[in-house]
């Protein structure tokens, strides 16, 4: 069994790998629906249910997108508001009425996103991953790996003067702020 990296043509193919082997995200993980609309026009990648029966709202992206994790946040929110008429829309589900779970899934992150996801991680159950394509005889794949997420307090709070110049990162603030303290 030979296996070669590949790529995705779009989200609609890798919808479709994860929809055929949802395993390759997590062990357990069932896919209820893909493309699920919204009334307001919007489209869930996949709506699954993990393991323990959560409610899982996973939006794929075939590269980096700076607008993925709020993207899914409003989707998000429309689920929490709706979970009675989901659970209408899927009897056969048997979900549990808690939050849902949000995981992402793309080639890579911006900076900001996994800014983001670290303190809204706090009040939401959000994974990240990291998909590469892989083609086995033909058939390709996913392999999914987590992305690790901070935890608020791994934040550095710079505590005297010299450590907030260092850090910051832009050599020119850097300079200027250095200039006015003197």
């Amino acid at each position: 069994m030979v296996s070669v990296k590949c790529s995705v043509k779009d989200e609609q193919e890798l919808t479709h790998i994860i929809k055929l082997n949802p395993d390759s995200i997590e062990e357990g993980l069932r896919v209820i629906e893909t493309f699920f609309n919204l009334p307001n026009g919007k489209q869930i990648d996949v709506l699954a249910m993990d393991k323990d029966n959560v409610l899982t709202i996973i939006e794929l992206k075939k590269e980096i997108d700076e607008g993925q994790l709020i993207q899914t946040l409003n989707y998000y929110d429309w689920i929490l508001s709706n979970l009675d008429s989901i659970k209408r829309i899927f009897p056969q589900s048997g979900f549990a009425l808690k939050n849902p779970r949000i995981i992402l899934i793309a080639e890579d992150y911006r900076e900001d996103t996994l800014l983001l996801s670290k303190y809204l991680s706090e009040q939401i159950d959000i994974t990240l991953y990291r998909y590469i394509a892989i083609k086995v005889n033909d058939k390709k794949l996913i392999i999914c790996n987590e992305q690790a997420i901070p935890t608020t307090d791994e934040i550095f709070i710079p505590a005297t003067e010299e450590d907030r110049v260092n850090y910051i990162l832009d050599n020119d603030v850097k300079k200027r702020t250095i200039d006015c303290s003197n």
